[in-house]
């Protein structure tokens, strides 16, 4: 288990250094992971008799997920930049002027 968190903990490290900042990346991610987490919507009639399509409904999802979280974190991560460059520089001492 610990192997698997470690693992999980350097993509998420790779992620933050290496993913793109572009804001079309960003909507597309958005835009494509609304789209596969809507499949989770169709209806049980549908896919009664199939039951690949059944449980490949539960992958979709989860890619789905992680394309609407991998577009929310290039805008959030903009949204940070953007205000940390607004504010002003501070130097912060252990001594007083």
């Amino acid at each position: 288990m610990e192997h698997l968190i470690l693992h999980v903990l350097k993509l998420l490290v790779w992620v933050g250094d290496s993913f793109p900042d572009s804001p079309r990346i960003g909507w597309w991610c958005l835009g494509s992971g609304t789209v596969l987490v809507s499949a989770v919507f169709v209806p049980d009639r549908v896919l009664e008799h199939n039951e690949v399509l059944s449980n490949l409904r539960y992958i979709v999802l989860i890619a789905g997920v992680v394309s609407t979280l991998l577009g929310l974190f290039v805008f959030f991560r903009r949204a940070v930049w953007r205000l940390q460059d607004r504010r002003a520089k501070r130097t912060i001492s252990l001594f007083g002027k």
